[in-house]
């Protein structure tokens, strides 16, 4: 017995109408991202961009491995410490 499979000639779309649409789960991202910094921005006092809310927040959840009570390898904790240390100089807009 022949089993028969029949694709659709488009099954994904082209890149470029990819590209132009973005996915729904990047729209909600960006606006969570813009909603913390407007709220981190009324908190401090000083003006913080979504840009620097996203490497806030890697700063945190670097920090977070850093201080986590498991018995992680010496290099991983480093590299924690260099991903905070590389996240809060990106947010603080030392390149």
């Amino acid at each position: 017995m022949k089993k028969e499979l029949t694709l659709p000639s488009r099954c994904y779309p082209a890149a470029p109408e990819r590209i132009a649409q973005p996915s729904a789960f990047r729209v909600t991202a960006m606006r969570i991202l813009v909603a913390l910094s407007v709220f981190s921005t009324r908190l401090t006092g000083f003006t913080i961009t979504p840009r620097g809310v996203f490497h806030l927040l890697h700063a945190q959840i670097g920090a977070f491995l850093l201080l986590l009570p498991v018995a992680l390898p010496l290099f991983v904790r480093l590299a924690a410490m260099a991903w905070v240390a590389c996240a809060v100089r990106l947010a603080l807009g030392k390149d």
